[in-house]
Parts: structure tokens; sequence; C-alpha cells
């Protein structure tokens, strides 16, 4: 015998969420938005695409003088190399705490270039 409507709907609603869970986050996220929205395109990102520029880490040279933000402080440093992606070998100069500690695959947004 067939299921009642009602239930039939909750089944198919099931097997979407099941297909759903085996596709990458941002292709949901993408059939989620056209779902709500159909035909209509998807807006453009907030802004010109400046405040992207302007917010993305800074890139800094091997042998830098630089501080680096260590547990709420910054400390005195140095690039002592620059990783392929995108990180930093970093070593904390006299002055630090932990001085002459060498701290590897540093992300940018700790570092800060040195007043």
């Amino acid at each position: 015998s067939a299921a009642p409507p009602a239930q039939a709907a909750d089944q198919e609603d099931e097997e979407d969420e099941e297909e759903d869970e085996d596709q990458p986050l941002a292709k949901r996220r993408k059939s989620a938005a056209v779902a709500a929205a159909p035909g209509a395109a998807a807006a453009p990102p907030p802004g010109n695409g400046t405040a992207a520029a302007a917010s993305a880490p800074a890139t800094f040279a091997e042998g830098q003088r630089v501080e680096l933000q260590c547990g709420g402080r910054w400390e005195p440093a140095s690039v002592a190399d620059v990783n392929e992606d995108g990180t930093y070998d970093v070593a904390l100069a006299a002055g630090a705490a932990d001085a002459g500690k060498m701290l590897s695959a540093v992300a940018a947004a700790r570092i800060r270039p040195r007043a």
C-alpha cells in the first residue's frame, strides 16, 4: 500500500537532506540560496572589493624586524623564513619573554611591522 501524502513528502525531504550531506558545504549553500530565491541572481558581496584587499594580512620579508602577538602582548621578533603556504618562521628577539625562541608556521595575522 502507498504511504499517505504527508508521509511521502516527509520521506522525500529526508532523501533530499541525505543527498545534500554528500555535497560540499559551498555547493549546499549555493543550492539553498537558489532555492530560496528562484530566478534571482546571487547578490554580489558587499562593497567593491577594496575592503577585502585592505583587510588582507600584510606580507613580510626574510630578516624583517617585526612584532609577534604572544598571549595578548606584542613581542619583538624577526622573520627567519617565508614559507610557501603564506606562513612565517619567526625568531623572538632580545627583549621578548622567550628571546631566541623560534616559532614555525606563524600566520601573518599574528605579525606586524616593528615601529
